[in-house]
């Protein structure tokens, strides 16, 4: 422990560079946290506002920021049409077992500044001493689900099935001080951004009809309006019962968005009571981190998590933050924010088959800067705690539509790093603690 914390704090002294205004060398602790910044150690990793800003906290009561890559995988599972899986077959070849891989990838990503083993990682990597994150995929739980995926939050058997599943992930680290916290889910479909709620209100209206939800949505309805005559009229429909809403097509009908919004609070506080109740039933100490919204959520969701969550985590694909929306987020969720997948993507002039001296180095060079600016704009948020790289390890060739050969990884398919981009994340991860430390709370009104 104390070795690995004196590489750590090497580390980051190597990595600091005058990129940022105002940066100066600062010591790690084998966390990962700033070690000349901490308060009363808890044992476990917290939230808490510090000097105008939200902090994590690491074990030892230092501040952390999380900084991780998903997608550490031994054998990633292979993209439809990709034929073999080239990564898989480079480091099988270039290892030979997997506790060897996983202690190098680590040790690899350590000294390009991060300190997280991020989601869709192989369990391997939970044994290195980085702190981790374990995705549940509560919803597969369920046994009845919408037709994007969503489960039906209504059904009786649904919060023993999410409980049993919780249970499942959660054994065998409930005591590990190096795990983070638990995402709840990936990406449900509930409709990404502000005024967005009828998808999923849509979604419920057409379960089947003994559906627990398609009933909890009648039952709703029913008590809102008291009779079908009243719907008709605010929906501009003809139906002849509650039980023919949404089964015949109504020319000219609108559902009023403040129905679709307070179904959709309720389904959010649901969604999220059930799973906390389940973690917290097998765990109480680590952090639940959310369920890794696709860029924003309604607001009527935003409302709902709050009480039920530790963080807000937000999977982020293209080049610039929306700073609005985060600021949004937080301000309507009272949480810190994870950045949980940093997808800003290859080059536009990168394709399959051309030579690294070409386009491909130039797809590198965009993407580095690309990085640089999103993260700098990220950080200077007082609300966000960290960033999640989208993927280790590019696909492989003939993965990604058009031919293109998909450089999201910081490394390529032969395990070989794509040196622009990781020279620019180790320069940049090397600096995040000031430059976190200068972004500061606004003042109320700003």
């Amino acid at each position: 422990m104390l070795m690995r914390g004196l590489i750590c704090a090497l580390v980051a002294l190597q990595l600091s560079s005058p990129a940022w205004a105002g940066e100066r060398s600062y010591v790690l602790n084998s966390y990962g946290g700033w070690s000349e910044k901490g308060t009363v150690p808890s044992g476990w990793f917290r939230a808490s506002r510090a000097d105008g800003r939200w902090w994590l906290v690491d074990p030892e009561g230092h501040r952390f920021l999380s900084v991780g890559v998903n997608g550490l995988q031994y054998r990633p599972e292979p993209a439809p049409g990709a034929g073999r899986n080239a990564y898989a077959v480079s480091v099988v070849g270039k290892y030979g077992r997997r506790s060897r891989w996983a202690a190098a990838v680590v040790e690899r990503v350590r000294q390009w500044g991060f300190n997280t083993v991020g989601a869709s990682s192989d369990t391997a990597t939970w044994r290195q001493e980085m702190p981790y994150v374990v995705a549940l995929d509560l919803a597969g739980a369920a046994a009845v689900r919408t037709e994007q995926g969503f489960p039906d939050v209504f059904d009786p058997s649904y919060p023993r099935a999410v409980s049993q599943a919780a249970r499942r992930s959660c054994r065998g680290v409930t005591s590990d001080r190096w795990l983070l916290g638990y995402f709840t889910d990936d990406e449900l479909p509930w409709g990404d951004a502000e005024g967005d709620s009828g998808s999923l209100f849509v979604e419920f209206l057409g379960l089947p009809d003994r559906a627990a939800g398609r009933q909890a949505l009648t039952n709703f309805l029913r008590t809102r309006y008291g009779s079908i005559a009243r719907l008709n009229q605010s929906w501009r429909t003809g139906y002849e019962d509650f039980g023919e809403l949404g089964r015949t097509p109504q020319v000219g009908s609108r559902i009023p968005v403040q129905d679709q919004d307070d179904f959709l609070r309720i389904v959010a506080y649901r969604y999220f009571r059930t799973a906390h109740e389940a973690i917290r039933g097998f765990d109480d100490r680590h952090l639940i981190l959310g369920c890794r919204f696709r860029g924003s959520a309604p607001r009527p969701v935003l409302e709902a998590v709050g009480g039920y969550v530790d963080l807000i985590s937000l999977n982020h694909t293209g080049d610039r933050p929306d700073v609005a929306s985060i600021r949004r987020i937080s301000e309507i969720t009272g949480r810190p924010i994870l950045i949980s997948s940093l997808c800003l993507g290859p080059g536009e002039t990168e394709t399959l088959g051309q030579p690294e001296e070409g386009p491909h180095q130039d797809s590198g060079q965009t993407q580095a800067k690309r990085f640089e600016r999103c993260v700098k704009e990220l950080m200077a948020l007082p609300m966000v705690v960290g960033y999640h790289w989208c993927r280790h390890a590019d696909e492989s060739p003939g993965a990604a539509p058009n031919g293109e050969t998909g450089m999201w990884g910081l490394v390529d398919v032969n395990d070989e790093p794509h040196a622009q981009l990781v020279d620019t994340v180790a320069r940049i991860n090397g600096t995040l603690y000031l430059r976190a430390a200068e972004a500061v709370a606004e003042p109320a009104g700003q």
